[in-house]
């Protein structure tokens, strides 16, 4: 648990405040993302390029919250709002989906170590990784698992899938590409240090990520060759 304390972004996750967390929606909407050639319901950071920009209308009066949920512990993955579910990770193990009028647990997916990985949604299925080193795949309606894969070490990394492809990086030091279908590896390429940050995707399918051995990485999105790598001079979370 000690390397929860050296992510990049649980430097505020650890408050006294976050002892008893809840997910509170102030305005909820259900974006939906245009992803050229593939009909993507839901990737972290909105695309696979993770410009942050959905298509939702801005909020233009006071926000009423409308419900909330408590989690005994820290919420660290970003949510995900897909129809009438809103779907997010806690510190203690729990993927969670909650209905999004009512504020009432629809199904949970127990795991034996936290979720800090945010959920991707695509065609109805869930994709996320878990510190226990599996990227698992559920039917997002029911929670059901469809497959999971195991790597070598804990996931911090966020899924991008392009097509039938899955991204993920893991603290093995490795990134992968995963079929979405079976979970079977297509490849994986290694890199000097730990892999806690999320593979964005250009529109030509390269491959992007940082390493905690100091460089961002650009990898060939079909076979995994590497074009290029770049020294930033420090670790890389983000």
């Amino acid at each position: 648990m000690m390397r929860l304390l050296r992510s990049s972004f649980s430097k505020g996750s650890h408050r006294a405040a976050l002892i008893l967390f809840s997910f509170c929606l102030l305005a909820v909407f259900a974006p939906t993302i245009a992803q050229e050639d593939q009909p993507v319901e839901w990737l972290y950071r909105a695309d696979l390029a993770h410009t942050g920009r959905y298509d939702s209308p801005p909020i233009l009066t006071t926000p009423k919250q409308l419900w909330q949920f408590p989690i005994e512990r820290p919420v660290r993955t970003s949510l995900a709002v897909i129809g009438d579910l809103v779907y997010g990770g806690s510190e203690n193990g729990i993927l969670y989906a909650v209905d999004r009028q009512t504020g009432k647990e629809v199904w949970r997916f127990k795991s034996d170590l936290p979720f800090v990985s945010s959920p991707s949604v695509v065609n109805g299925v869930l994709y996320v990784g878990g510190l226990d080193g599996n990227v698992y795949s559920l039917d997002a309606l029911t929670g059901k698992e469809i497959w999971r894969f195991m790597t070598g070490n804990q996931i911090y990394s966020s899924p991008a899938i392009v097509g039938e492809v899955l991204y993920i990086g893991s603290l093995d030091n490795n990134i992968y590409a995963l079929d979405i279908t079976t979970g079977k590896p297509i490849w994986q390429a290694i890199t000097g240090g730990q892999v806690w940050s999320s593979p964005a995707v250009d529109a030509d399918g390269t491959v992007y990520i940082g390493s905690h051995d100091h460089f961002v990485y650009a990898f060939d999105g079909k076979t995994g060759e590497q074009l290029w790598k770049f020294d930033t001079g420090g670790e890389i979370n983000a």
